[in-house]
């Protein structure tokens, strides 16, 4: 698979690590996450704080506040079907993708994330059943319950990296931040604490709103 761009043009890897861009990288994280005076106020900015009253083990409504956050929405009726879970079907799953990422966790890369079958991949085509919950509301209730391996899907970062129209979202972004994952250890985030993987979603969020798309 050819390498990610930033706007079909530079390889979105060395406009991530090129030094010489560090400080933009991280103003763009300043202004997100409220550091250093930054007053202009991003939601998103309170994914974090929701996801740190949820449950690891089942949905929770401050799941849904969290992804509200990220200025999408379930359905009220779907997000009852999740918070009753009839038969603990969600509750299973999330307890077979938990035990999955703890098994795999000191692989040598992430492709087991996308394999074919993996438990992922079942709550992932379970929760697109449900009705109002497409495939960019589905990526952002997933990263709420596994923020540190489930990359938002954003339809601006999309267009800025030029995946719009792929069908497949994981496999592209996580072996895009394979490759940069070691470089966004420097930035900071203040007293939010983030993954690396959600530094990315932001840096390149941020990016994408810079340049008007």
């Amino acid at each position: 698979m050819s390498e990610l761009k930033i706007d079909g043009s530079l390889f979105a890897r060395e406009w991530l690590t090129d030094s010489a861009r560090s400080l933009d990288h991280q103003h763009s994280l300043n202004r997100y996450f409220g550091i250093n005076g930054e007053t202009e106020i991003f939601q998103g900015r309170n994914f974090e704080w929701f996801l740190s009253k949820s449950q690891n083990g089942i949905f929770t409504p401050f799941d849904f506040l969290a992804i509200g956050a990220l200025s999408v929405e379930i359905p009220a009726e779907s997000q009852r079907l999740l918070l009753e879970d009839a038969g603990s079907k969600y509750e299973n799953l999330l307890g077979s993708c938990r035990e999955y990422m703890i098994t795999n966790q000191t692989a040598g890369d992430l492709s087991w994330i996308w394999k074919t079958g993996n438990p992922l991949e079942l709550l992932y085509s379970e929760l697109r059943s449900v009705r109002g919950i497409g495939p960019v509301v589905c990526s952002k209730l997933m990263a709420a319950k596994f923020p540190a391996i489930i990359p938002i899907r954003d339809s601006k970062v999309e267009a800025l990296l030029g995946c719009e129209e792929s069908m497949s979202w994981w496999q592209p972004i996580l072996e895009f931040y394979e490759t940069v994952k070691d470089s966004l250890n420097s930035f900071n985030t203040g007293q939010v604490k983030v993954t690396n993987l959600r530094k990315l979603d932001v840096i390149l969020w941020m990016e994408a709103r810079k340049r008007g798309i």
